[in-house]
C-alpha cells in the first residue's frame, strides 16, 4: 500500500502568521484564521477563495476557528471576544486561547491563557461553567468523542481530565514529564475515544489510556507509546490521527516547529515519513476523509473505494495555506510519499529555520510563553 501526499495549492493571509483551519462539518469549505484578524472561507476543490470576514469583527489576532454548523463559526481572539450569532466575553476578562466544541449539545468551553476553563451555550449569555483548573495558561482543550469527559493542557506540563456535567469534577491528574514539568502543547483523542495523545514540548508525543483509574506511583506505567522525530519545543503544535483506510491501521500525523510534517505508524510506533510543508512552524492540521467530486462539483459520497482519498490542510507561520490530498494506492507494500521541496516551493534553509526562531520572539501562539503580541 503506497499512500502520497500530493500537494495542490496554497493561498495566504496577506504573508501574516495563520493559526488555525478546519473543514465545515459538509466537507465543503475550509475556514482559516490567523494574525490579520480575519477569517476566510476557501473552496475545498481547488482552495479558491469563497468569502472572507473583515479583520473589524476582532481587535487583535484569532488563536482558534471552528465549526458549529455550516452555517456558524466560532472564533477565539487575542482581544477576549468569542464571535458567532453572538459575542461572548469571558467573565474574568481573560484571553481566549483555544476552545473545543460539545459533540452532542451546543456548549462551546473555552481555555484562557489565566488557566481559567469557561463554557457557553450558543443559543444564551449563559455561562454553564467557570473555574479554574490550571495555575498557567491553557494551551489545549478536547472534548471526548461521547462528550462524557473534558481533558485540558497547561503550560504548568499538567493535563487534567474531568466530568463537566453538571460541575466539573477533575478525576485525574497526568503528568507526562514528572521530573521537567514540560508544557503541553496539544492534546487529542483516538477516533473510537480509548486513548489520550499528549504532546509536550520536549518534542514527543505520548500514548495514555483514556481513563488512568491509578494510583500515584502507578501513573508513569501508565504510559502506553512514544513518538519522536519531530521539533516542538515552543509552539503548540497540531497533532492529529490519519483515518484508517485499510485493514484498521492508524498513523500518527504532526507539525514541528521547523516546517515539516510528521507520520508515525500508531502500532510500531516507526516515524515512516517527514516532508517539507512551511517555511517556519506548522501551526494547524486538519485531515477529512472525501471522495472525488462529481460533474457538478460537489462531494459525491456514493463511489467505490478506489476513488477515496483524504485531503489535509495546513497553515503556517509563513502565512501560507495549503491544501494537499492523501491517496491510498495499490495493496502489497505499505509506502508512504510526501512532496519535494521543489513541489511546495519550499526554500527553507538552517539559516531561515534559525532566522524565523529568533524573530518569533513575540508573536504567535507560543505554548511555552503565550506572548500576547496587540500588533499582530
Amino acid at each position: 500500500m503506497e499512500v502520497e501526499f500530493t500537494f495542490v495549492t496554497q493561498t495566504t493571509h496577506g504573508g501574516k502568521p495563520v493559526v488555525s483551519a478546519e473543514f465545515s462539518p459538509s466537507g465543503k469549505l475550509i475556514a482559516s484564521s490567523g494574525s490579520d484578524r480575519r477569517v476566510v472561507l476557501h473552496n475545498i476543490q481547488d482552495g479558491s477563495l469563497h468569502d472572507s470576514f473583515p479583520e473589524e469583527d476582532h481587535l487583535a489576532g484569532i488563536n482558534q476557528v471552528g465549526w458549529l454548523t455550516d452555517d456558524l463559526i466560532v472564533t477565539a481572539a487575542d482581544d477576549g471576544l468569542n464571535k458567532l450569532v453572538r459575542v461572548f466575553r469571558l467573565p474574568n476578562q481573560s484571553t481566549p486561547f483555544c476552545f473545543a466544541l460539545h459533540p452532542l449539545t451546543s456548549i462551546i468551553t473555552v481555555g484562557d491563557v489565566m488557566g481559567a476553563v469557561t463554557s457557553f451555550h450558543l443559543h444564551s449569555d449563559q455561562v454553564v461553567h467557570h473555574f479554574d483548573a490550571h495555575g498557567k495558561g491553557i494551551t489545549a482543550i478536547q472534548y471526548s468523542p461521547d462528550g462524557q469527559e473534558l481533558i485540558t493542557g497547561s503550560q504548568d506540563g499538567i493535563v487534567r481530565q474531568w466530568l463537566p456535567d453538571p460541575n466539573p469534577v477533575c478525576f485525574q491528574t497526568i503528568v507526562p514529564c514528572p521530573r521537567v514539568f514540560t508544557g503541553i502543547s496539544a492534546l487529542a483523542y483516538s477516533d473510537d475515544g480509548r486513548y489520550i495523545i499528549v504532546s509536550t514540548l520536549d518534542s514527543t508525543h505520548r500514548i495514555f489510556p483514556r481513563f488512568l483509574e491509578l494510583k500515584e506511583e502507578q501513573r508513569e506505567a501508565a504510559l502506553l507509546r512514544t513518538f519522536k522525530g519531530h521539533s516542538n519545543k515552543k509552539y503548540s503544535i497540531p497533532t492529529t490521527l490519519l483515518p484508517s483506510f485499510i485493514k484498521q491501521r492508524h498513523y500518527l500525523v504532526s507539525g514541528s516547529d521547523k516546517g515539516q510534517i510528521h507520520v508515525w505508524d500508531w502500532q510500531s510506533n516507526d516515524l515512516l515519513l517527514s516532508f517539507p510543508a512551511h517555511r517556519g512552524p506548522v501551526h494547524s492540521i486538519a485531515i477529512r476523509s472525501v471522495f472525488e467530486s462529481n460533474d457538478e462539483g460537489e462531494l459525491d459520497d456514493e463511489q467505490d473505494d478506489a476513488d477515496f482519498e483524504f485531503m489535509m490542510v495546513t497553515t503556517g507561520r509563513d502565512g501560507s495555506v495549503k491544501l494537499w490530498t492523501l491517496r491510498p494506492r495499490g495493496d502489497d507494500t505499505w509506502q508512504f510519499r510526501g512532496p519535494s521541496l521543489e513541489s511546495t516551493e519550499q526554500t527553507m534553509t538552517e539559516k531561515d529555520a534559525k532566522g524565523e526562531e529568533e524573530e518569533d520572539a513575540s508573536e504567535h501562539r507560543p505554548a511555552e510563553a503565550m506572548d500576547v503580541d496587540p500588533d499582530r
